[in-house]
């Protein structure tokens, strides 16, 4: 009777615990889910007039040897397809996989992603560098949901990847999105940054104004912040080119998502780097070598 009861207590004691975290998860959800109707609230005048000509706002900041790049826009998806298509490391693939400096980028299994970083021009992977994100489901229900991804280390001895992304449903039609996107950097990295910043990258610019030039100009960010800056607008325009690919014939899908990103990186000045059929190239020959045909979409239901 005495372990009967023992075995009552602890039973219940556990059902406590447990029900005490899913409520701390539920009402922590909840929370994010408020700070991001919070933050459309307050962004809504500078998303709705602002020198991008594109409903979306950009910021960075660069201390403590970590540079951070975050940026909010309106996307004209339902947020049923942002949450169907955003929630896996394979459709995250096809989103990394736009921007110039992925060369590869493979599902290993539902929650790691590789990827091998390297140059915006053709080139092997022997020479590329290896890189490895944890994905991370932080949150998933009818009207909010939030991914992450981190890396432990990148190329020239960078740190601490992290990219996140949270969207919550703004009507039928229309989908509230951030994107995180940050890193780690140590001597090694400050001081090839500064080479190439002082080299090839001296008249590259950020996105975010800062202030006006002396003829009156805007002044936009520079250095590092101008690099973030441009690296996260970048996996931004990666997003709505791949979700709106979707809307094609299944093998039709790669060449609209190409064309789509890199025409919308065009409107961009500080993003232009190469042309569009070095680009187009370039990529066909990459979606080749990482796939040999599409990748399967493997989406929890």
């Amino acid at each position: 009777m005495k372990n009967h009861f023992l075995t009552r207590l602890m039973l219940g004691f556990l059902l406590f615990v447990i029900a005490g975290i899913i409520v701390g998860a539920q009402a922590q959800n909840a929370s994010s889910a408020k700070a991001m109707h919070e933050a459309y609230a307050r962004l809504k005048p500078q998303l709705e007039n602002n020198p991008y000509k594109s409903p979306i706002w950009l910021e960075s900041s660069e201390e403590n040897k970590r540079a951070h790049g975050r940026i909010y826009g309106v996307l004209n998806q339902p947020f049923s397809a942002v949450r169907k298509n955003l929630q896996d490391p394979v459709g995250w693939c096809e989103v990394l996989f736009l921007h110039l400096n992925v060369k590869y980028c493979k599902a290993v299994d539902n929650n790691t992603i590789r990827i091998y970083a390297g140059t915006k021009k053709p080139q092997s992977l022997d020479s590329a560098t290896p890189m490895q994100y944890q994905f991370k489901r932080l949150a998933d229900s009818a009207n909010h949901m939030k991914v992450a991804m981190v890396a432990a280390s990148g190329p020239y001895g960078t740190s601490h990847y992290n990219i996140t992304m949270e969207a919550i449903p703004l009507n039928q039609n229309q989908s509230f999105i951030h994107v995180n996107y940050s890193y780690q950097y140590g001597n090694v990295a400050k001081l090839a940054m500064n080479s190439y910043l002082s080299t090839v990258g001296s008249s590259k610019e950020g996105i975010s104004i800062v202030g006006k030039k002396a003829d009156g100009s805007p002044e936009y960010a520079s250095g590092l912040r101008g690099v973030i800056e441009r690296n996260t607008l970048r996996y931004y325009l990666a997003i709505t080119s791949y979700l709106d690919s979707l809307s094609a014939p299944e093998n039709q899908q790669l060449e609209k998502r190409l064309s789509s990103w890199f025409d919308a990186t065009e409107r961009y000045p500080q993003l232009r780097e190469i042309s569009k059929t070095d680009y187009m190239n370039m990529k066909r020959d990459e979606y080749q070598r990482m796939n040999n045909g599409p990748q399967q979409m493997n989406l929890a239901k």
